[in-house]
């Protein structure tokens, strides 16, 4: 019977091989053309086995992973224009529609997340937009990105932002067992050599992968028990540190203007140090003196205005609305 079963076997490849072998080739998984009658060949070799199926990859076959280094080079320009003219709604309808054709493209989730952003930062947490809602999509969007692109640094700065602003969102105290990983995508992005400009430079990195790790250091509090619970911790030092890296890197943007001017707020408080005040305040001057753009920018306008006629709070400031930092909140395991 053994012999008969093998026999049968031999039979149909060679039935097999006379049919397909004449001038025909397939590719092998290095992309490489073999002829099909070595194949055959290798099949019907007595005692070999093939070779196991790959299941290491999570990449589909038409997934586009490659992100451009300036919008002017991306394969999504009305995407990227209608960033650019503050169009966020549109390009957040038409971003949607394409990733139902291409839901495997990394560049286009990308920007699908940028524009989720951008409507969650226009809103305040008032209950009329579920910011949550927004935040977590993004969430999703980009962590899609990343298993595609699991080394992409502008993929990992992106979905350190959702998961921060989802933080934010509930409470950054309630949030603090993200902290860690949010920390750990801003530090690659910041370490690595990733770069992108967007059309009008509302988006510049690395520039923008410093100023988020100078507001990580500064809102998250430097309490013992916030790194027991979260496994780092806030300093003030690092923020100034990377809010300087941000300023420098990006001197034309509002953002890092604002962003500076709170941090030095913050740490004149921690350190009763006057003359901190005073430099924070020369920071809003900068970026008050520099005409707003975009929505976002205009907000931060009216930010700045408001935290020259105070000192304090500073340290719990966030775009997307105050922080309570009180040790009594922070949660424990």
């Amino acid at each position: 019977m053994r012999t008969q079963a093998i026999g049968a076997r031999w039979a149909l490849r060679c039935l097999s091989f006379w049919q397909h072998a004449a001038m025909r080739t397939r590719t092998n998984t290095r992309g490489s053309r073999v002829p099909l009658v070595v194949l055959w060949l290798w099949a019907a070799v007595p005692g070999t086995a093939e070779p196991a199926a790959k299941t290491t990859t999570t990449v589909p076959a038409r997934a586009v992973t490659s992100l451009p280094t300036h919008a002017s080079e991306s394969r999504w320009p009305t995407l990227e224009a209608a960033y650019a003219s503050d169009r966020h709604d549109e390009g957040l309808r038409e971003a949607k529609a394409l990733l139902a054709l291409h839901p495997d493209d990394v560049e286009l989730l990308a920007l699908y997340a940028r524009f989720l952003y951008e409507e969650g930062e226009r809103h305040k947490r008032d209950g009329a937009v579920d910011k949550r809602a927004l935040y977590e999509e993004m969430v999703r969007a980009l962590s899609r990105a990343r298993a595609l692109s699991p080394t992409d640094a502008r993929v990992g700065w992106g979905l350190g932002i959702a998961k921060a602003r989802l933080g934010t969102t509930r409470g950054v105290l309630s949030s603090l067992s993200m902290a860690r990983e949010i920390e750990r995508l801003w530090l690659e992005a910041a370490r690595s050599e990733v770069r992108y400009v967007s059309l009008n430079g509302e988006e510049k990195l690395p520039c923008d992968a410093y100023l988020t790790l100078g507001i990580f250091y500064r809102l998250i509090p430097d309490w013992w028990i916030v790194e027991v619970v979260a496994g780092t911790r806030g300093d003030v030092d690092k923020a100034l540190l990377w809010l300087r890296r941000a300023n420098q890197c990006a001197p034309e943007a509002v953002r890092t203007h604002k962003e500076l001017g709170v941090g030095l707020l913050c740490a004149a408080e921690r350190r009763d140090d006057p003359t901190l005040v005073q430099e924070a305040q020369q920071a809003f001057a900068r970026g008050l003196a520099i005409a707003p753009r975009f929505h976002t920018e205009r907000i931060d306008h009216q930010d700045m205005r408001r935290l020259l006629t105070t000192t304090k709070g500073a340290c719990g400031y966030s775009r997307d609305g105050q922080q309570t930092l009180e040790e009594s909140a922070v949660p424990t395991r």
